[in-house]
């Protein structure tokens, strides 16, 4: 009995161990969990390693703009990015499965999201996943993809203007055309509608009054041409064609008056021609070779590139005021307005000035520069400038709200978005001053840059060299000449 009772005790002081020991192991083992519990809590967007988030939302992106307007032919690269359960998100764009509704329109590789556009018309991109209990995510992406329209003339095109409805484009066969541009981006390049009007010799130059409703072309010969363009699309009216006598060298369109300058070197002369065909002449000492007027004034500024001289001529008395510049003013080559400021931009050589009415010190170095500038483009509103050079090769941002040089964007530059451009011929810039297009003569092709973020974001290949491009005021067109080729290419702006 003494035996039996002792293993009794024994046993039982022994359970009472072991439940002391599981009775502990198991409220470590909660503390664990409740500490576990909220360390997730406290941080969403960091699940633990190895954890499995649960997807809810998924969406697609574009190039950025929100218009989702892509050419046939074009190749391009969408993304996704997913949001989850635990209010954490993540690009997953390698993770999800992409489809196109119709791949008769578009096709799209399931894997990696990089799509081709085969067909004009309506489409759907989708990237689906897998959520909780197996539930199928999708973000879905409507797209429009627009043909590209290549329209024969009767000779070789040698410049255009575009506002927002209509385009002129001048040909070498003595002929200007009127384009209707569409307003939305599915058109029918067969019902695109033109017409043509013969001139009296081979045009060279064309600008569009500022109220849309004379265009001014400079032609080979002592006269000039001004086209009525109140009846388009119907009907090209030309309305007069004044006698200059000489052959002008160049023409401007006033930003805030219906007027044009036509600057005549051999006269040493300037003619200012209403939209009522009205002309008024002012004649220099000096050989203009460019002038422009100063927004918001009665100022022309005018250059002489061979003899570097800049001077200001006030129309309202009649007085000239040359300006003084610095030795190395030299080849003024183009003058620049500034759209809504009384500011003009002088290119040189190597470098580039700037006079303004409100200044009286004469023409300020604003920029140096590697090579010899050959066009400056700013945005309607006046917030973003670039200035380019199709023989060197460079393409430089400019600040006008401070006058100041910005980022390189050339090939050699680290913070280049244009890394592969050899011929950057042209630049336009739309009217939300966001995005820009970029046309390269060598390789045949027209960029979209994303200039908030300094970075190319699409490239479309053209049929033809391009040689100049114009885009239409409402920024929905864009219009290509090719120099050597008799065809005009018409697309919208994607």
């Amino acid at each position: 009995m003494e035996i039996t009772s002792y293993y009794f005790i024994h046993s039982a002081q022994s359970l009472v161990v072991d439940n002391k020991r599981f009775f502990f192991r198991l409220l470590w083992f909660s503390i664990f969990l409740l500490f576990l519990f909220t360390l997730l809590q406290c941080n969403p967007k960091s699940p633990l390693e190895g954890a499995r988030p649960v997807l809810e939302k998924i969406t697609i992106s574009g190039d950025g703009e929100g218009k989702n307007i892509f050419i046939i032919s074009e190749t391009f690269q969408f993304n996704a990015r997913g949001y989850f359960q635990n209010e954490a998100e993540q690009e997953i764009t390698n993770s999800v499965e992409w489809v196109s509704l119709d791949t008769a329109l578009a096709v799209i590789d399931r894997s990696s999201g990089i799509a081709t556009f085969k067909k004009a018309g309506q489409n759907t991109i989708i990237a689906e996943s897998r959520g909780a209990e197996g539930r199928i995510i999708q973000g879905r992406l409507a797209v429009d993809i627009a043909e590209m329209c290549n329209i024969p003339l009767d000779g070789y095109p040698v410049d255009l203007a575009a506002d927002s409805n209509f385009a002129l484009v001048l040909s070498r066969a003595n002929s200007v055309y009127s384009f209707h541009l569409p307003g939305d981006s599915l058109f029918d390049c067969n019902q695109i509608q033109h017409i043509s009007i013969p001139l009296k010799s081979k045009p060279s130059q064309v600008a569009i009054g500022d109220n849309s409703k004379r265009a001014f072309i400079c032609r080979q010969g002592k006269e000039i041409t001004v086209l009525n363009l109140e009846y388009l699309p119907e009907k090209l009216e030309n309305m007069c064609e004044p006698d200059l006598e000489w052959q002008p060298t160049s023409v401007f369109s006033s930003n805030y008056l219906n007027k044009a300058y036509f600057t005549i070197s051999y006269l040493k002369r300037v003619s200012e021609v209403s939209s009522d065909c009205d002309k008024k002449d002012y004649d220099f000492a000096y050989t203009p070779n460019d002038a422009k007027r100063m927004v918001g004034t009665d100022s022309l500024i005018l250059i002489n590139n061979s003899d570097p001289r800049l001077w200001l001529y006030d129309l309202s008395d009649n007085q000239s005021i040359e300006f003084e510049v610095d030795s190395d003013f030299d080849h003024p080559s183009a003058l620049v307005t500034h759209p809504t400021k009384p500011k003009i931009y002088i290119l040189s050589s190597s470098a580039v000035y700037m006079v303004s009415a409100l200044e009286t010190s004469g023409a300020r170095r604003v920029a140096d520069l590697p090579a010899s500038p050959g066009y400056m483009v700013i945005d309607a509103k006046g917030t973003r400038a670039y200035i380019g050079s199709d023989d060197n090769n460079f393409l430089y941002a400019f600040n006008v709200t401070t006058d100041q040089l910005g980022n390189a964007f050339n090939r050699n530059s680290e913070h280049s978005f244009i890394p592969y451009l050899e011929n950057p011929t042209q630049m336009a810039i739309s009217g939300n001053s966001n995005f820009g297009y970029i046309l390269d003569e060598k390789q045949k092709i027209i960029y979209k840059a994303n200039c908030s973020e300094n970075r190319l974001i699409r490239k479309i290949a053209l049929p033809y060299s391009p040689y100049k491009m114009s885009l239409a005021k409402n920024g929905k067109s864009l219009m290509i000449i090719h120099l050597n080729d008799m065809y005009v290419t018409l697309m919208p702006a994607f």
